[in-house]
């Protein structure tokens, strides 16, 4: 077991790697973000993404890549990755700490959508994510991917959160998550390959009109057959022109509704523990004190509240 938990990677040493597993020149790395993952500028006109290790194993990331490519060749506007001259979609870099996989993408050039979000980006937004669900009902991969199910989104980060917190909110999410476990098991949501994270902070305007814009999608780092409902932004402001959005390209069930509010306070306990065991390995203890941590947790409290 190595006594490095995470690592940096020199940019020239990346440099290298990219010039030797990619065949691509390289003018200059840059580091551009380091956090749930590492990601670099890499010029010109590509990022690499360098992923933790323990987080996806190759096989997982693969996954990713073959399905970033089936929705490409499905005609949805989604960050091209660029594949290694042998045909694979990944590479890796023997960190002190053990292997971490990269994938090297084609720079998007688009903009950000600006806050707040009108309506109609909302509705762009649906159909798009709409439009992922569908072209993924033919998706097919010799690799794996772990479901989005209960297991995997409830049990497994209620297990590891529960012991970290004080006897009150203890009680208070696993009332939560109760109600929520009972709620989901009594409902069958429609399943698809959903995004995973299907917020604004994932998507680039490239092109379209105020009314009608142009949307690119990327990072299906947290993509997986699950509830197609998890790619709801269930109860924010607009939801209904997102769903208005997602309903001209694929139908919404009853029970895609009903199960909306219990994913998202299941997406809770998932971001209690990312906020409260995840981001303090990597950031620090003082991580605990920004403030995300306290809003997650009272958030679960009027859950709760509400419920009683």
């Amino acid at each position: 077991m190595s006594d490095v938990m995470r690592s940096l990677a020199e940019p020239e040493a990346l440099r290298r790697i990219i010039e030797r597993d990619w065949q691509v020149p390289v003018e200059a790395v840059v580091l551009h973000r380091s956090f749930a993952n590492d990601v670099y500028v890499v010029e010109p006109g590509h990022y690499l993404k360098v992923y933790r290790h323990g987080w996806r194993g190759s096989e997982e990331v693969a996954w990713e890549g073959e399905l970033i490519a089936h929705l490409i060749d499905q005609g949805i506007p989604v960050a091209p990755i660029k594949r290694r001259p042998d045909g694979s979609m990944a590479g890796v870099w023997d960190a002190p700490e053990g292997p971490r996989p990269l994938v090297l993408m084609d720079r998007v050039e688009g903009r950000r959508p600006p806050y707040p979000f009108p309506p109609s980006l909302h509705r762009a937004h649906g159909r798009l994510m709409a439009r992922i669900h569908a072209a993924g009902d033919t998706f097919t991969s010799p690799g794996r991917r772990r479901p989005r199910d209960l297991a995997t989104l409830l049990e497994e980060p209620l297990a590891q959160v529960l012991p970290r917190l004080t006897e009150p909110d203890r009680s208070m999410v696993t009332r939560v998550a109760e109600a929520t476990r009972k709620a989901l098991e009594g409902l069958s949501p429609t399943i698809a390959l959903c995004q995973g994270d299907a917020t604004m902070d994932n998507v680039l305007i490239v092109g379209g009109t105020d009314d009608e814009p142009e949307l690119v999608v990327f990072d299906f780092d947290l993509a997986g057959v699950g509830w197609a409902a998890a790619d709801f932004p269930y109860g924010a402001p607009n939801w209904d022109h997102f769903l208005a959005g997602y309903t001209e390209v694929r139908p919404v069930t009853a029970d895609d509704l009903a199960a909306g509010p219990w994913i998202a306070a299941a997406g809770l306990i998932e971001n209690l523990r990312f906020h409260l065991v995840t981001k303090p390995l990597w950031r620090g203890a003082e991580s605990l004190a920004e403030g995300w941590l306290a809003e997650v947790l009272e958030d679960l409290r009027k859950l709760d509240a509400g419920a009683r």
